[in-house]
Order: C-alpha cells, then sequence, then structure tokens
C-alpha cells in the first residue's frame, strides 16, 4: 500500500507510522519495518508545493516584492499557521512619550525640507492575527506625545499585516517611500514606492523590526515616520480544563543563523545516524523562555514546580497541541531534515523528529533528564521520571512505552498528536507494540530506543 499523506510505498503490513515522513498509519493496514527503509527503492511522487512562502511587502501595483538578505541569500519561508486555541484578547495601552523631531533646512528658503518624526514610547499595543498564532507589538513612531498614532497597523482577512498613515499624514503627501529591516540587521526589504499610503506585508514574521515612510507632499518636502515592531510567537491552549496563553520573542537571527541554506548544509540535515539526534537539542533563549514560562503558568496553578509526571504532562500537552504536524518536504523542500528547536518554533511546527527534538530541549531548560526516541519510521521525546503513576487508557489502544538507559528510566513522550495524550502512552497498531523493537540494532543507522541527552 501506499501512504495516505506522503504518497511514498509502504512495503510492510503493520506501521503505524510512515518511515518516510513519520505521518500516522493507524486505521491503515501495514507492518512496522524490521529495518528501515531505502530510499532507493522507493518510487517517486510529486510534492505539493511548500506552504511558506517568503515574506513580501507590495509595490505600489500591490504586487510582492521579495526581500533581501545580507548574505544574499533568500529569506526564510515565512509563517505556517498553527492550530490553536481561540481565545479573544484585546489590550490597548497609549503611553505618552516626547516625540523627537529633527529638522534639516537647506540655507536656500525654496529647498524643500526633510524632517524625521519618532518617539521614545514602550510597546504599547498588542495586535493578534485571525489565527492567533502571532503577536504584534507597535512601539516607537505609532504614537506622537499627545498620543496621536501617526502609524496603525492590523491584519487583513489574509492574515497579511496592513501599516497605515494616519490621515493627517496622507491629507498633506503625495507620494510614500517605505523600507522595512530587521533589527539585528539579517533582512531587509527594498524599499517601495506608492502612491497609497499603506504598506500590505504578506506572511510578515518574527523578528523586531525598523519601518521607515518618507511622505512627500505637494512642495516636496519629505517627512520621515519611524515606527517600530516587535513581532511575537503566540500560543493559546487549553489543557485539564483551563486555557493558557504566552508570547515567546523569537529572534530572526537565532533561526537564520540555524536554518541551513546551502546544500551540503540541507544534506547534512538529512541525519542517517540515529545517535547524533541529540545534537540539535539546543537550549537557546527562546526555548529557555518557554520552559520558564511554562514553569510559572504551572506553578500558578497547581502551585508546585516539582519535576514531576504532573508537570512533564503539563509541558508535553502544549507541544502536542501548540505545534502542527508538517512535512519536512514542505518546510525545507527534502524528505529528510532536522530541524533545531529555533526552526520548529519559527515555523509552527514539523515532522514526529523535530517536534520531539523541541519538546527534549523544553524538557532539559526544566531542569529534567531528558532524551529522543528513535522507532521503526518515528521518533519521539522521552522524559526521566522518579515515579510513574500509568493513567487510565485502553490496553488495546495503547501501550506504556519506558526504557532504562544507564540507569535512567525515560517515559515515551509521542508529540504528534494534536490533542493532548499522557506521558508514556503510544499507539498499538494490529497488535504491535513499539516496545519490541527497544535496543535492536539496524545497520548503518543504529539502535531503536532513547539518546539521552547530556545537558549543560
Amino acid at each position: 500500500m501506499f501512504c495516505p499523506h506522503c504518497g511514498k510505498p509502504v512495503p510492510d503490513e503493520g506501521a503505524r507510522f510512515c518511515s518516510f515522513c513519520g505521518g500516522s498509519l493507524e486505521g491503515y493496514t501495514c507492518s512496522v519495518p524490521a529495518t528501515s527503509a531505502d530510499d532507493s527503492t522507493a518510487t517517486t511522487f510529486a510534492p505539493k508545493e511548500p506552504t511558506n512562502p517568503f515574506a513580501y511587502v507590495m509595490d505600489e501595483h500591490d504586487l510582492p516584492e521579495e526581500p533581501i538578505t545580507t548574505s544574499g541569500s533568500r529569506g526564510p519561508r515565512g509563517h505556517p499557521f498553527r492550530k490553536l486555541a481561540a481565545v479573544a484578547v484585546a489590550l490597548l495601552f497609549l503611553t505618552s512619550a516626547a516625540a523627537v523631531i529633527v529638522l534639516a533646512v537647506n540655507n536656500n528658503s525654496d529647498s524643500p525640507e526633510y524632517t524625521v518624526i519618532s518617539n521614545n514610547s514602550t510597546d504599547t499595543v498588542l495586535l493578534l492575527n485571525d489565527d492567533e498564532q502571532m503577536a504584534v507589538y507597535l512601539g516607537n513612531g505609532f504614537y506622537s506625545e499627545d498620543g496621536t498614532a501617526y502609524l496603525t497597523a492590523t491584519f487583513d482577512s489574509n492574515n497579511n499585516l496592513v501599516i497605515t498613515l494616519s490621515s493627517a499624514v496622507t491629507a498633506v503627501s503625495s507620494s510614500y517611500v517605505w523600507t522595512l529591516s530587521e533589527e539585528s540587521g539579517s533582512i531587509t526589504f527594498t524599499s517601495v514606492t506608492k502612491t497609497a499610503g499603506l504598506l500590505t506585508w504578506y506572511l510578515p514574521q518574527y523578528g523586531n523590526y525598523t519601518v521607515t515612510v518618507d511622505c512627500t507632499d505637494s512642495d516636496g518636502n519629505v517627512t520621515e515616520y519611524i515606527g517600530t515592531l516587535d513581532i511575537e510567537a503566540y500560543y493559546s491552549w487549553t489543557y485539564d480544563g483551563s486555557t493558557y496563553e504566552m508570547t515567546v520573542d523569537v529572534d530572526y537571527a537565532d533561526y537564520y543563523d540555524s536554518h541551513a541554506t546551502t546544500y551540503s548544509e540541507m544534506q547534512a540535515r538529512a541525519v542517517t545516524v540515529w545517535s547524533t539526534v541529540t545534537d540539535f537539542v539546543v537550549v537557546d533563549e527562546e526555548v529557555q523562555s518557554i520552559a520558564d514560562q511554562l514553569a510559572e503558568l504551572y506553578a500558578q496553578a497547581y502551585g508546585s514546580t516539582a519535576l514531576d509526571q504532573s508537570f512533564a504532562n503539563f509541558t508535553l500537552a502544549f507541544v502536542q497541541i501548540c505545534y502542527t504536524y508538517y512535512y519536512d518536504i514542505s518546510l525545507y523542500g527534502q524528505e529528510e531534515y532536522y530541524a533545531y528547536p529555533i526552526e520548529t518554533i519559527f515555523n509552527g511546527g514539523g515532522d514526529c523528529e523535530d517536534t520531539s527534538i523541541l519538546c527534549a530541549a523544553i524538557f532539559t531548560a526544566e531542569g529534567y533528564q531528558a532524551a529522543v526516541g528513535i522507532l521503526p519510521g518515528h521518533a519521539i521525546a522521552g522524559v526521566a521520571l522518579d515515579s510513574y503513576t500509568a493513567p487510565a487508557y485502553s490496553q488495546l489502544n495503547y501501550e506504556v512505552l519506558s526504557q532504562k538507559v544507564y540507569g535512567v528510566t525515560y517515559y515515551a513522550c509521542e508529540t504528534t498528536y494534536d490533542t493532548y495524550k499522557a506521558v508514556g502512552l503510544e499507539p498499538i497498531s494490529n497488535g504491535e507494540v513499539y516496545s519490541s523493537y527497544l535496543g535492536q540494532y539496524v545497520s548503518g543507522y543504529g539502535t531503536y530506543g532513547f539518546y539521552p541527552i547530556n545537558a549543560d
């Protein structure tokens, strides 16, 4: 038979996950392979076009212009939509701040003037897009000292970010030159000349940005307005009857530094030696921010920060619900690609090994001993627990999967569910259990089981 997700042939009956794309095969008839599939025997298929185009700004004809990165290579594909619980949030705090006005005048009184207007306000507005996957904080330049908005921003029905000049500005202006730049300098956009006082940004990306617009009036005078945008990842999820939310400041430079761009770098991400999976479990600022906020939310709800089974369940639920399953071919353009946590955070999801790597990194940042588990055609996260109580579950559909490695017992954490499923539980299909494969060696790849993370 063929995998219903990627179209690859699945030669063995009873497998629960496709060995090529990692997609679930529950309910289909196939089997768990004794060894990893050989790509050379697989038939070809026509993949779908990548779902994540670049971020673009629109030119004067409302056509997209491609961003230019400082390295000369293409920027990221943008941010795919996540499946998140809908929670309405509307925050508006107007903070007065003294405007900074720089006026440059030529000695010739008939020469046009050039004026720069910005201010020193702090972040003042939280704006959520319709899919509630992205939070935009509007800062400097969006408010004058009397609270009047020079620039406003909103998401349109297609989740494009639309930045608009105030009517007071457009009433005296005839043309506009817009420029967007990322704070770290990793990405800039070509200037866009328009006759309308607005800029549409197609699929905006995480990061800290500066937007400038030079407004020219009928006399040739130019006034430049400067604003800042802090675009963060927004998460909302429900666990144990309560809804939680948080934002994470995702540094575009961190993503860009971690993302493979050259052919050789891309090929190196098609990992075949399973033990190297632990090299990708990196605790960076974004992962630590997630771990710290999860700990704070859990302590507020349950009054404890103990590294026990309950907190592990809370953490796993966050990963399961807030990150979507995406195939490597659609995110990275090749059938296999091991992603660093920052890449999975930036893209809002990944396949089984990507979300497992992220989950193991979050566990590590929280203080747990963590691992990544490699199974036939699948990957999972693992967390070490001093004690474990099996939840209520159907023994026909699930098993409690654990393994002792170097004296430490790791419990399975299945990250590909889009709803909460407790630590330890792995699905059973056609009577086949993953536990029967633990410790089996596959030549050229490694041994099925958990690979512990050596925390620094």
